[in-house]
């Protein structure tokens, strides 16, 4: 029987039951415990930046999270990815980034790469993470304007089809169309089938990166 046990860190209720079900269909039999504050990516949202007060509760959260004893600890937001690199010399379970295994991706493709987002906030972290890898391809940055009041509003629908209109654009232009939210993955269900494998999404390959650790490969 395996007793493995994930935790989820997220800044939005909007990737909780997305990512319970990603976890379901890879991770099968490991033990599930999401954790939310949906006020730290409102707070970076409204100030353009990660203040000390978001650094501080982003940590507590972490340190809840991790006082019971997952096995990893998987952070659902890019917006904060590189607050969780920071505290890896904290904790003795992996720390994973949920966008780090889509920006190798990017990287090993080569070709011109485009990172879409709908808040800046998330842009600027995972297009530094994705030039971190991406040596000499270049790594364009576009911004989504509009989707992000969409979805604070609560209309999803209207957000999906938008960046859905956005992302066909993007991709005439490049290689590689990265999705630095994990919140925007639905929108690729409103793309033909065949021009589906352009596009790196976070939640899939995030969560796949970790079966190696659960012993599921």
């Amino acid at each position: 029987m395996n007793h493995s046990r994930l935790a989820i860190i997220h800044t939005t209720p909007a990737t909780i039951q997305g990512m319970g079900r990603l976890c379901a269909r890879l991770l099968p039999g490991v033990m599930v415990n999401h954790y939310l504050d949906d006020s730290i990516l409102w707070q970076i949202n409204a100030e353009g930046g990660v203040s000390p007060s978001c650094r501080f509760r982003y940590q507590a959260l972490l340190g809840v999270a991790a006082a019971n004893r997952p096995d990893a600890i998987l952070s659902a937001c890019s917006s904060v990815g590189e607050l969780l690199e920071e505290a890896r010399a904290i904790y003795p379970m992996p720390l994973v980034r949920i966008d780090e295994p889509m920006a190798r991706e990017a990287a090993k493709r080569g070709g011109r790469i485009v990172v879409c987002a709908t808040v800046r906030s998330t842009l600027e972290p995972t297009t530094r993470l994705i030039r971190r890898y991406a040596g000499n391809s270049p790594v364009d940055p576009l911004l989504i304007d509009g989707a992000g009041e969409l979805l604070a509003s609560g209309d999803r629908t209207a957000y999906l089809d938008l960046i859905a209109s956005r992302l066909e654009e993007a991709a005439s232009g490049h290689e590689t169309v990265v999705l630095a939210q994990a919140s925007m993955a639905d929108a690729l269900e409103r793309l033909r089938a065949g021009e589906r494998d352009r596009y790196l999404t976070s939640p899939e390959s995030g969560v796949a990166a970790l079966r190696g650790l659960f012993g599921l490969e």
